[in-house]
């Protein structure tokens, strides 16, 4: 572990450890997954109740995609594209599969068809020196 600016850093270079060493840290890898996990609720916690920190924020997760409106109109739209089979063997494609498909410039032109739905916050940590502002 090292000091720059008055902040902690740790250089992780694995590839350098050997095998035993590895064995050994391995050891305390629940403990630490345990430690961060407690450390992230606690920052979690207290974010929510209105407090702030340089290093840590809540952030939006990833937007759920799902399509919105009636599902023989976008069956519709789909096949202009795809065939049948492939849009709705059974109902349609979820959004993220046909953008995978179409690719980001066409599936751009179903935008009005997808409805982006919040699963909620996470915390976000960020490097020593790149606080949030």
């Amino acid at each position: 572990m090292s000091k720059h600016s008055g902040k902690s850093t740790i250089e992780l270079k694995t590839e350098a450890l050997s095998s035993q060493e590895l064995d050994e840290l391995a050891q305390e890898v629940p403990l630490l997954i345990s430690w961060i996990a407690a450390i992230t609720d606690e920052v979690e916690r207290r974010l929510r109740a209105g407090e702030s920190f340089n290093y840590a924020t809540l952030r939006d997760k990833r937007a759920i995609r799902k399509w919105e409106g009636e599902v023989s109109d976008i069956i519709k739209v789909l096949t202009r594209y795809l065939p049948l089979e492939e849009v709705a063997p059974r109902v349609p494609l979820s959004p993220t599969k046909v953008e995978e498909i179409l690719g980001l410039v066409k599936f751009e032109s179903l935008a009005h068809y997808v409805q982006k739905i919040s699963s909620g916050q996470t915390v976000g940590f960020v490097n020593p020196g790149k606080p949030f502002s």
